[in-house]
């Protein structure tokens, strides 16, 4: 049996991974929760968090509905148990560092007791790229990868407090933590940053995402697939996420329950390459700052633990890069 398991986060970054290094399937793993978005909850047991995970994807992209859910991981608690060491092969973005912090959770649980270590990209190539994400690189890129770096008993300790402030129902712990001075794991709690401008602008109401796709919705609409795509393609840094996700804070946007929608949807609207987009005015109107989408249709949303719900007054917002309190 293979001594050594490598995990990388998303399938494209497994498979030209697999290609550099010549390894086979047993020798890595691959997570599949984007834990960047959702609702990220202590992780109290593999049900309690399956459940929690797996409801939310299913509920933001049907259209990929998880039979298994990040199988790799949960389907392989006994080889992870037998292994000896676990190597995690992260870029800078949020949520490879966020996979890291929930790995040292998982390990403990299922009773590994491997040695992590990390491999961390930060720049390649003759420009220095900045590597938000494994799955950017090709495979000479990634056979040209920095060494492999042991947790030090510090490096788990910083990963534990980090994962508690995440995890928190209030963004106060997260606060704290990034107020602090420490160059212990410090891609991990730079990418922690990104999560401020998650939260609803308190003049606008939006939060970075929905504020991104009414821009490009307004630039470069009507086509679905092309809005989203301007978004990706103009957002390469911490805070990367996917296309599902994006179409799913649209759809939302546009939805008849809203009170005032800020996007009316047209076409088939469970495709992004068969769908339209347009601003309403109202939708207009909040993303020049003159209405307030919050105050107009209320919040459901989730910032890592913080569940934002107006019907319960767990409200926060963005202010000038601070969280304040409504």
């Amino acid at each position: 049996m293979t001594r050594t398991k490598n995990i990388l986060h998303g399938d494209a970054a497994a498979g030209t991974f697999r290609q550099a290094m010549g390894l086979g399937a047993n020798e890595v793993l691959v997570a599949q929760d984007l834990l960047s978005c959702g609702p990220l909850p202590p992780f109290e047991s593999i049900v309690q968090w399956t459940n929690v995970r797996r409801d939310y994807w299913n509920a933001t992209a049907p259209e990929a509905s998880l039979i298994a859910f990040n199988p790799d991981l949960f389907g392989n608690t006994k080889t992870l148990c037998e292994a000896e060491s676990v190597v995690v092969w992260l870029g800078l973005e949020a949520g490879d560092q966020l996979l890291l912090a929930w790995l040292i959770q998982f390990l403990q649980m299922i009773g590994s007791h491997a040695k992590v270590s990390t491999v961390q990209f930060t720049k390649v190539g003759d420009k220095a790229m900045s590597v938000w994400g494994i799955g950017l690189l090709n495979a000479d890129q990634i056979k040209q990868h920095p060494p492999a770096k042991e947790l030090s008993a510090a490096d788990i300790v910083e990963l534990k407090r980090g994962w508690n402030a995440v995890t928190s129902p209030g963004p106060h712990e997260l606060l704290a933590l990034l107020k602090e001075e420490s160059e212990t794991l410090r891609h991990f709690r730079n990418s922690l940053r990104c999560f401020i401008d998650r939260y609803p602008n308190y003049k606008t109401g939006l939060g970075r995402w929905d504020r991104e796709l009414l821009h490009y919705t307004r630039e470069n609409g009507p086509t679905v697939a092309r809005v989203i795509g301007y978004t990706m393609g103009n957002n390469f840094d911490f805070d990367l996420t996917g296309d599902l996700y994006l179409f799913a804070r649209l759809r939302a946007m546009g939805s008849a329950e809203l009170a005032h929608p800020l996007v009316e949807l047209t076409g088939n609207i469970e495709s992004m390459r068969g769908c339209n987009v347009s601003l309403t005015k109202v939708g207009a109107d909040v993303l020049d700052g003159r209405a307030n989408a919050v105050e107009l249709n209320g919040i459901d949303d989730w910032v890592l633990g913080v569940h934002l719900l107006s019907k319960r007054g767990k409200l926060w917002f963005e202010k000038n890069g601070e969280i304040v309190k409504s």
